[in-house]
């Protein structure tokens, strides 16, 4: 996270170096991002960056935790949260509510498409911490009667991220069509993994 030297800069600097990463995070993989870009756009000299931030893991955590309020927000708003909802009703409008944060920030969408497609161990590790959320998920919806006991979750989750994420590149963002075969998708995965 920032140095306290980052946060006695002036407001202007904050902004300009936070929306040069969020360029940068935005264009590539976080493997693939320059920090050099980053402190290029940003108008700061080499030196200054490092005053601010350890690293580029720093800097990419203080914008994936800025760029987070927005995607809560997102979240909150489409009750990702309710604990009714079973496993698929809830990835689904997780997917749902993501189209709405591309619609009102396609950056910070597009930070977090990058993020699951990058096979680096520091994003890796970041990923746990969502993948034992929707394991924790699985495993309640199996305590409930919804899932069989032996499906196992992290097959299933791998298969669900790996459609939802090919499904993205091959249809794009036309959202009307995305989820019309995400839905196809649900119902066969649903059926393959319903007690009953």
């Amino acid at each position: 996270m920032p140095k306290e030297t980052f946060h006695n800069l002036k407001n202007e600097k904050k902004q300009r170096i936070f929306e040069a990463a969020v360029c940068e995070f935005a264009s590539r993989k976080f493997s693939e991002a320059s920090l050099n870009q980053i402190v290029k756009a940003a108008k700061i000299p080499w030196g200054s960056f490092y005053q601010y931030f350890d690293g580029k893991e720093d800097l990419y955590l203080y914008i994936i935790k800025e760029t987070s309020r927005d995607k809560w927000d997102a979240l909150e708003q489409a009750g990702v949260e309710d604990i009714d909802k079973d496993f698929f009703d809830t990835i689904r409008e997780k997917v749902v509510a993501l189209f709405e944060l591309g619609k009102r920030n396609p950056d910070y969408a597009q930070i977090a498409l990058f993020r699951e497609m990058d096979d680096n161990e520091f994003i890796k590790k970041l990923r746990g911490d969502s993948t034992k959320r929707w394991k924790d998920i699985i495993e309640r919806d199996k305590k409930r009667g919804l899932i069989k006991p032996e499906i196992d979750a992290d097959v299933m989750i791998d298969m669900f991220y790996n459609f939802v994420l090919l499904n993205f590149y091959r249809v794009g963002p036309d959202e009307e069509k995305f989820l019309t075969t995400l839905d196809k998708a649900i119902k066969i995965m649903r059926e393959g993994v319903m007690e009953g």
